[in-house]
């Protein structure tokens, strides 16, 4: 079991208290700092909501920043022999609204050009789309925005291996507040809506099914 703890560090829990494991570029501290990991070729991908060096952890618990020039995304998603970073950010510009991803099958190490070339915009002209990171669902990887929800598919192309279909739904507030408010079960994809109530994704159908904790909601921040 890997934690991620306030302080930027990573942690096994092997030990009481866990063991820290050190290596690669710290992430910042701070109890709003959240992380986010994706499982690709034995590697453990780790990401922060501060846009930190991505860092990988590898089966002999060796910590390491994540090779060549990687995107820092938000969230990080393995699909499709690609790595995929949410929102990335390249050291000094933040693009909010695309999704980054290695130019080589089966090589998180590879980053050519990944905010110009191989991305995924899912913003229009005159809109300012926030992505807030995907989660799978089926054989499509979803991704999220703060109003809209994308299946993301492979497609057989080299020179663009990804692409995205139009939005399940599109309503102001209907999609979360941030990706740790998505949550896959039961073949289904739940949220808590930035509307303060529970949405659930089955096949292609997006439905509100909590409107009796919006009390609870609205209570905190």
């Amino acid at each position: 079991l890997i934690l991620t703890a306030s302080d930027g560090k990573v942690y096994q829990d092997s030990a009481n208290p866990p063991a820290e494991i050190s290596g690669g570029t710290a992430f910042a501290s701070g109890a709003t700092v959240l992380t986010r990991g994706a499982v690709f070729n034995n590697l453990l991908i780790l990401t922060t909501t501060s846009r930190n060096i991505p860092r990988t952890l590898n089966a002999s618990l060796t910590l390491a920043d994540l090779g060549g020039t990687p995107a820092r995304g938000v969230d990080v998603k393995a699909f499709a022999r690609r790595v995929c970073m949410f929102s990335p950010s390249d050291g000094t510009t933040t693009y909010r609204s695309i999704m980054s991803f290695n130019s080589g099958n089966d090589d998180p190490t590879l980053w050519t050009t990944p905010y110009t070339v191989n991305m995924l915009n899912f913003g229009k002209l005159g809109t300012d789309a926030n992505l807030l990171g995907g989660e799978h669902y089926k054989d499509r990887l979803m991704a999220f925005t703060e109003d809209r929800l994308y299946p993301v598919y492979a497609t057989p192309n080299a020179t663009l291996p990804l692409a995205f279909q139009d939005s399940l739904f599109s309503e102001d507030g209907g999609g979360p507040g941030n990706i740790h408010g998505v949550v896959a079960a039961n073949e289904r994809l739940y949220w808590i809506s930035r509307s303060r109530d529970v949405r659930a994704l089955f096949q292609t159908s997006v439905s509100s099914i909590g409107y009796p904790v919006q009390p609870f909601l609205r209570g905190i921040t």
